[in-house]
């Protein structure tokens, strides 16, 4: 698939070292992308961009079940919350509120660190964004057989 990626800090780079490593193909322009992968991005993505895609656009988000919105390392630190997750959503404008693609959970190590936090979340990382992706193009590859059959 063609992947418009945005990306941040560690887990941005994990996310988009994942992404070649199944043999998709980063692209610069949007248009005509397959699925825009949001992984740590920092701006809110505005309507007329995230329904650019062809498939999906996408953000990965610790603690999604829990903490949307910045920060959500932050927050389950300070509510000594240490049932984390690494969550998939479709970007909506209510942000981090899109349906739900899939969500993993596990267990931390408690610590007052956010990055002790994040290396214990880091190769979760990696598993929701191929389940997601995988997830994603089966579901599009059934659309369009439906579609096909139809016509």
């Amino acid at each position: 698939m063609k992947i418009h990626y945005i990306g941040n800090q560690t887990a941005g780079l994990i996310g988009k070292l994942t992404v070649l490593s199944q043999g998709h193909e980063i692209v610069d322009n949007i248009n005509g992308c397959d699925i825009l992968l949001c992984v740590h991005g920092r701006k809110i993505i505005p309507r007329n961009i995230f329904s650019l895609p062809k498939i999906a656009s996408i953000n990965i988000h610790p603690y999604l079940y829990a903490y949307k919105g910045a920060d959500p390392i932050g927050r389950a630190i300070y509510a000594k919350n240490w049932k984390a997750s690494v969550g998939c959503h479709h970007i909506s404008e209510d942000v981090d509120n899109g349906k739900l693609i899939y969500e993993q959970y596990c267990d931390v190590i408690p610590s007052d660190n956010r990055a002790d936090i994040y290396n214990q979340l880091y190769p979760i990382y990696s598993d929701v964004i191929i389940k997601s992706l995988n997830m994603l193009e089966e579901e599009y590859m059934e659309n369009l057989k439906y579609f096909i059959n139809l016509v």
